[in-house]
């Protein structure tokens, strides 16, 4: 009667494997029913499939879980649509029957719901599949993906019939299909396929690129000895063609050398080492440590861990990868998933979720090449714990009749050595979840390795214990261990016996700081108490699977301690001594003044990175670059948190002035400009390097903004106690501080106006913070100021402001500024602190460099120097010419270096000076007149530098005044190429000049117009296309919309003359009928464009929640502003208070906003344009009181009169 039927839990009809297998499936069997259960589609997507799966029918229940697919032959009508079934009635034959397709819920109790509408289903007596019949195939329908005792084999999946059905159809029988399509080997099959493909595709587009490149030198060899014979166009193109290619091969070498760096060849006894080093032996049985951990993890956090991803959030995760980082053994980086993400993104997806299902990851995923590489020392942002120890070591002599001891940890292999069953115990006691436990259970344990000798893989074993280094998982988890150990050693404070480090009065009990795997720790000389610390050591080396190294391990004491000390030490600890100064996260730590020998180290490490690009002709502009973002990164991170001596930074200062004049290393030359003129900005003639000791003063800027502003932060509330005590920081002293301490007060009248406290519960203080943005009350009201503590808000109650304690307090003007323009504190919020040195209030060390560097007046000219496009070493030498700092012989003269001087123009009796070389010469008159005069630009004179300016001046209104102001300078750069290969090789000609001028002023029209296509090589040729350029213009018709029925409609705007400049801003609310209500426009004063934009809702708003009006819509044209509302821009500090006020509130009253062009925006725009005219608020309450122009544009506006937007860029018309 029924023939055959399929019911599969397909999860995801989408899939590939999934739908091709269905489609099969269906093709052999001819299936009359098919029931699907969790497709994963919108329910709208259901006809799709029934058309390509050749049905005539098709359903979908309400939950749409459950779709189901029948033929014509059939006469199928729905009984009962419910969550977790779908029962329908079929006619075939004459004869009626029932199908119901079940997609229970996990929950028994929710599965009640279904047994009652099961049983309470009416059939009449008629065949129904409800009851278990027998089956053929595997016995489970459903296996977890795991092996041996972890492995589980489930029969999920039923089909049941009634005994009507069994009466009709004796003979029925379930047949179980075998368990296909698993995500993981879905991926693998299709990134193996990938990888066959790419390796044959890279012989054939590559081959052997060594053997390449040999062959591409010989060929541009013959190119170059062909151009210089010929220099023609085509001999040119053909040169610059074997260049291009060479530079191509040369790269991929690049890159294959970039992935094989570091490689060692070993032998094959490596394998049983590394092998060794991954297996657990001792298994401890003592977890009693794991007292001291806290349930610290709720039942809410559990849930939001294990909630299973969607592909937003794949795709979140996989664009956070490195590119360029190692790839894995099947060759696949993380920039190949990037890039490709598009094609991988539903198979990787699959198998994260697959796994968060409680699949273990297969081999192929876990597997990793062991390659041994040189170490390296990491960079790290960590200047808190380098403070700290410098604070804590700094009074190591002090405070302790015992002697105060430091011991500094190094951990034995720390991450390979972690005990798995000791992390699940520390897991568990925090509070993870079993499923979570689970997945973590399911990475670590599951660890493949592979040994990498001379490029091949040998050997495969699976550890037993230790976390992988570079899993961004494996440092969470190493750090939620070792908080074992930190919780036991805190724990001896509370031992009475116990006897500490000697630290100030008020602070927080400190004996250890740890940051991931370098630990020190800080304890008194009693032998008891040392006992106690190594003892707590001892058990975590047993619970944990990690193991102190001896010999790496250093205990410190202070140089005045009597000898016996060291010896007692060394028997009771058994780890050497070591001698001050000690590194620490990659600094020095040290008590005592600091010596220029402790910063020795950072010292090599510039000048092993300067060494190692020793004999490499580097340009200019290449090593600026090295300079700039290489040697000036290194001390970054110990500049954070020490001040190096003068001298050091002085040393550091000359071996980079010393590598950018000098060819190479070992050479000598003259520095042409001093070091400290070149730190300035180019705007501000110098080139943009920056001064290693005004970064340093930044960085103690950002140490005082974090020590202001941080909350429980242990390194502020150490130096709080320590120095301020109960003063408040702005009045704190330096004097017999630490340097740390002092540099920061140093620091502090710089950094302390550019924070700006926001009220909010009012906790900031009244005299001493910044919350008027006037600056401290303390030393803005003169006289009047009182040096007491007392927070904002004792002089507010209930959210209004106490008139009766701020007048008589503070002046006049500052009564009346905080009354009218300061919302009152309230709410339970702390005060928000804000970097006002740049908008988005964030505090960064660049804009407190930019704070605090030196300035002077800026050069106007610098603008026609440093032009886009134009190489770095051209655009240089033009920044020498004009500071008279180019070996000239008029500028060596003026050196006092004798010399007999000529040019080599080869005119009699000439000396060779700038002017005239760069000028007056035959050879540049004839470059000048060609390429400039050419274009109608006059430059009379024999002066060089107003003959510049004349040209950068007299281009204005040029459609081609970038690329005329650009020309002297390439005139000059070739002029000065030609100068030298005179003087030191050979002849050149005028026309050889002139050429190379041309081809490099073609490079730069193609930089500036890169759509073009066929640019001319010629310049009079480019000049004239130029000038005819015309710009494409994008059209787009807008208008002011109505409003829907009964609904109101509020446009903004804001207006600037000048950005900041005298600002205003308009409001005008109309009705459904474009009829005018209220409109308002107002002057702010001295305010940016989007205050000013900002303004206008904030006062529309505050208008609009006076009234009783529900239904509204605001209508601005900043996009910005919208943005920043809408919480998709960061939020900048100037607006902060009004964008608060007015997210809240557009969100209460359920006010729509919407964004529209200017020219949909006309009314309010003219409005606030208008109120500049006018010295007080203007209010429009009837059509009348408009001015005529605004009556005008009202009226346009109300009949639906369209505008026509023009601009030289695409408009987007998706709708904000």
């Amino acid at each position: 009667m029924i023939d055959k039927a399929l019911f599969w839990n397909i999860r995801s009809v989408n899939t590939q494997n999934a739908f091709g297998r269905l489609v099969d499936l269906n093709r052999r069997n001819n299936y009359n029913f098919i029931a699907l259960m969790e497709p994963f589609q919108a329910p709208r997507e259901i006809h799709n499939f029934r058309v390509r799966l050749g049905f005539d029918n098709a359903f979908v229940n309400s939950s749409g879980k459950i779709w189901i697919f029948w033929r014509n032959e059939w006469e199928g009508v729905v009984v009962q649509d419910a969550i977790q079934q779908l029962t329908m009635k079929f006619f075939w034959g004459g004869r009626i029957f029932f199908i119901t397709s079940i997609y229970a819920r996990c929950d028994a109790m929710e599965r009640l719901e279904l047994w009652e509408e099961l049983e309470e289903m009416d059939t009449a007596g008629s065949p129904w599949l409800v009851g278990e019949v027998r089956f053929t195939g595997s016995k489970y329908t459903w296996w977890n993906g795991r092996i041996n005792d972890a492995c589980i084999f489930e029969r999920l999946d039923r089909v049941l019939v009634n005994k009507e059905f069994l009466d009709a159809i004796p003979q029925v029988e379930v047949q179980h299909l075998s368990r296909q399509g698993s995500p993981f080997l879905e991926l693998h099959v299709k990134m193996k396929k990938v990888k066959k493909a790419l390796v044959e595709w890279s012989k054939v587009e590559y081959g052997n690129i060594f053997v390449q490149i040999a062959t591409l030198d010989d060929v541009l060899l013959v190119k170059e000895a062909q151009f210089e014979l010929l220099p023609s166009l085509e001999n040119r193109a053909e040169l610059f063609k074997a260049e291009a290619e060479l530079k191509k091969f040369l790269k991929l070498e690049e890159g294959f050398w970039r992935q094989k760096a570091g490689m060692k060849w070993i032998g094959e006894e490596a394998i049983n080492v590394f092998q060794q080093q991954f297996m657990e032996t001792n298994i401890n049985q003592d977890y009693s440590m794991l007292d001291y951990i806290p349930l610290l993890i709720s039942g809410e956090d559990n849930d939001a861990m294990i909630k299973l991803p969607d592909m937003e959030e794949v795709n979140m995760a996989v664009f956070q990868l490195n590119g360029n980082s190692a790839a894995r053994p099947d060759g696949f980086s993380g920039l190949f998933f990037q890039e490709r993400w598009d094609i991988v993104s539903q198979d990787v997806t699959n198998v994260v979720r697959a796994f968060f299902c409680g699949q273990t990851l297969p081999r192929y995923i876990t597997h990793t090449n062991l390659v041994l590489l040189p170490k390296k020392d990491l960079g790290r942002s960590i200047s808190e714990n380098v403070l700290l120890a410098q604070e804590i070591i700094g009074d190591i002599n002090k405070r302790n009749k015992h002697t105060n001891v430091v011991v500094k940890l190094d951990m034995t292999k720390a991450y390979d050595r972690v005990s798995w069953v000791f992390m699940t115990k520390v897991l568990r006691k925090f509070g993870f979840s079993e499923v979570i436990i689970d997945m973590i259970w399911r990475l670590f344990s599951n660890n493949w390795y592979s040994i990498c000798i001379n490029r091949q893989i040998h050997g495969l074993f699976q550890s037993t214990r230790g976390l992988k280094q570079g899993d961004p998982l494996s440092l969470t988890l190493f750090i939620i261990g070792a908080e074992v150990l930190s919780r036991a050693l805190d724990a001896l404070h509370y031992d009475s016996s116990y006897l500490g480090y000697g630290l100030p009065k008020w602070s927080p009990n400190i004996n250890h700081l740890s940051y991931a795997d370098d630990t020190i720790l800080f304890c008194s000389g009693d032998k008891g108490s040392i006992i106690k610390m190594m003892m707590v050591l001892q058990r975590y080396e047993e619970v944990s699977g990690q193991l102190i190294n001896m010999a790496k391990s250093y205990f410190y004491l202070h140089e005045k301690t009597p000898l016996i000390f060291f010896i007692r030490l060394r028997k009771l600890t058994g780890i050497r001594q070591g001698e001050f100064s000690m590194t620490y996260l990659g600094c020095p730590v040290f008590y005592g003044r600091k010596k220029s020998s402790y910063f020795e180290d950072l010292m090599r490490k510039v000048a092993r990175r300067i060494l190692s690009w020793q004999n490499k002709f580097l340009s200019f502009g290449g090593k600026f670059i090295l300079i700039n973002h290489v040697l000036q990164s290194i001390p970054i991170h110990l500049l954070a948190a020490l001040t190096p001596p003068k001298s050091v930074i002085r040393k550091l200062h000359q071996l980079f002035a010393k590598l950018f004049w000098s060819a190479t290393n070992a050479e000598k030359r003259k520095h042409w400009v001093a070091w400290e003129e070149m730190c300035y900005p180019v705007n501000e003639g110098g080139l943009g390097f920056r001064s290693l000791e005004v970064i340093n003063r930044a960085m103690h800027a950002k140490l005082w903004w974090n020590f202001r502003t941080s909350v429980g932060s242990l390194w502020s509330v150490y130096i709080g106690n320590k120095y301020c005590k109960k003063r408040h920081p702005v009045l704190a002293v330096g004097t017999g501080a630490s340097q740390a301490w002092r540099s920061m007060i140093n620091g502090r009248e710089e950094v302390e106006p550019y924070i700006w406290w926001q009220l909010k519960n009012g906790n900031s203080s009244f005299w001493f913070d910044n919350w008027t943005n006037f600056g401290a009350l303390y030393y803005t009201e003169g006289e009047l100021a009182v040096e007491e503590e007392r927070e904002v808000n004792t002089f507010a109650d209930t959210g209004s402001w106490r008139i009766d304690a701020i007048e008589g307090v503070v002046s006049v003007e500052m009564t009346y500024i905080i009354l009218n323009s300061i919302p009152p504190p309230i709410g339970n919020e702390i005060d928000r602190a804000w970097w006002t040195g740049n908008k988005s209030g964030v505090f960064s060390s660049k804009s407190a460099y930019q704070i605090i560097r030196p300035r002077r007046n800026k050069i106007e000219c610098s603008q026609f120097i440093w032009v886009t496009g134009l190489p770095f070493k051209i655009a240089f030498f033009l920044w020498r010419v004009l500071k008279g700092r180019v070996p000239t012989d008029d500028n060596l003269k003026r050196c006092r270096i004798p010399i007999v001087s000529k040019c080599y123009c080869y005119e009699e009796g000439c000396e060779e000076t700038m002017n005239h070389l760069f000028l007056t010469a035959p050879v540049a008159c004839k470059l000048w007149q060609h390429f400039v005069s050419s274009t109608g630009i006059k430059y009379a004179g024999n002066q060089l530098f107003p003959a510049l300016n004349n040209v950068w001046k007299g281009v204005e209104g040029m459609k081609a005044r970038h690329i005329i102001r650009s020309i002297p300078v390439i005139i000059i750069w070739e002029l000065w190429i030609r100068r030298n290969q005179m003087k030191h090789v050979k002849q050149v000609s005028y026309y050889a000049v002139k050429d190379r001028c041309e081809r490099m002023i073609h490079c730069l029209i193609k930089n500036h117009y890169p759509n073009w296509k066929d640019v001319p090589t010629r310049w009079l040729q480019s000049f004239d296309r130029i000038q005819q350029h015309k710009k494409q213009l994008f059209f787009k018709i807008v208008k002011w919309k109505l409003p829907g029925a009964g609904m109101l409609k509020c446009n903004t705007d804001g207006a600037c003359r000048g950005n900041p400049g005298i600002s205003s801003y308009a409001f005008c609310i109309r009705n459904d009928q474009g009829n005018l209500i209220y409109a308002e426009a107002d002057t702010i004063g001295i305010a940016t464009n989007l205050i000013a934009e900002t303004t206008a809702i904030w006062k529309a708003l505050q208008f609009i929640l006076l009234s009783i009006w529900q239904s509204l819509v605001v209508e601005s044209n900043s996009l910005t502003l919208i943005k920043i509302l809408r919480g998709e821009s960061k939020m900048p500090w100037e607006i902060s208070g009004m964008v608060e006020f007015l997210r809240s509130h557009l969100q209460a009253r359920n006010i729509q906003l919407i964004h529209t062009f200017r020219e949909g925006n006309q009314l309010v725009d003219h409005l606030a344009n208008e109120a500049f005219n006018h010295a007080v608020k203007v209010q429009y309450h009837n059509f009348n009181q408009f001015p005529s122009v605004a009556r005008k544009i009202l009226n346009m506006e109300k009949s639906q009169i369209p505008s026509l937007r023009i601009s030289t860029k695409p408009i987007y018309t998706k709708e904000i």
